[in-house]
This record gives C-alpha cells, sequence and structure tokens, in this order.
C-alpha cells in the first residue's frame, strides 16, 4: 500500500500542470491503478483486530471515521479552486494529503 499511495500522492501533485488528451489519459491510467490499489484493500487491517464476528462493526465504524475527509475534501477543493482561480493549488492540497497519508502508514509500519 506504500508505494502506490505515494505515487497516487506524487500523480495527484502533477495533474494539473499535464496539457494535452495523450498526457491526462496516461495519467489517469496510472492514478486509477496506484490509488485503486489502496483504495481496494483499505478496510482490510480491521479484519485483524478481534473476533470475526465482530468484523462489520469494526469496519462500519473505521469507513465512517473515513467518510469525513471523502466529505469535506471536495467542498474545500472547490474553494480553492475559487479563489486561486485554477486548478494548481488543488493539485498540492490534494498531494500533500495523499503524501501525509502515506507517511502515517509509513509510522505504523515502523
Amino acid at each position: 500500500m506504500i508505494p502506490t499511495t505515494f505515487l497516487a500522492g506524487v500523480l495527484t501533485f502533477v495533474w494539473p500542470y499535464l496539457r494535452g488528451t495523450n498526457a491526462l489519459v496516461l495519467l489517469a491510467l496510472f492514478y486509477g491503478a496506484s490509488s485503486g490499489a489502496f483504495a481496494g484493500i483499505v478496510g482490510a487491517p480491521m479484519i485483524a483486530f478481534g473476533d470475526s464476528t465482530d468484523v462489520g462493526r469494526r469496519l462500519g465504524m473505521y469507513l465512517t471515521i473515513l467518510s469525513f475527509g471523502a466529505l469535506a475534501g471536495p467542498p474545500i477543493s472547490g474553494a480553492i479552486a475559487k479563489s486561486t482561480g485554477g486548478y494548481s493549488a488543488v493539485g498540492i492540497y490534494a498531494g500533500i494529503f495523499c503524501l501525509a497519508c502515506r507517511g502515517s502508514r509509513v509510522e505504523i509500519w515502523c
């Protein structure tokens, strides 16, 4: 998960500066593969934290907490784009949070 999260963070920094259809399609392919790799297994650690009969509750609580970021992120990104007049600052904002997520995972694994 750590390498794919790092790649997604770097690609998030890059996307506002790309021009042309071919570059954007290539970015979309790589970003989809890298973000899909960690988004698909984000709930997997909750399975190992206790009894198998309690997985649904743990996973539900975990995903509820994660949903606050998904709820707050798009309006913040829209406000940044509106105030700056472009998407460069949005790419920086989103990339910082992707890499911060990666950094927190490194701390957890060490």
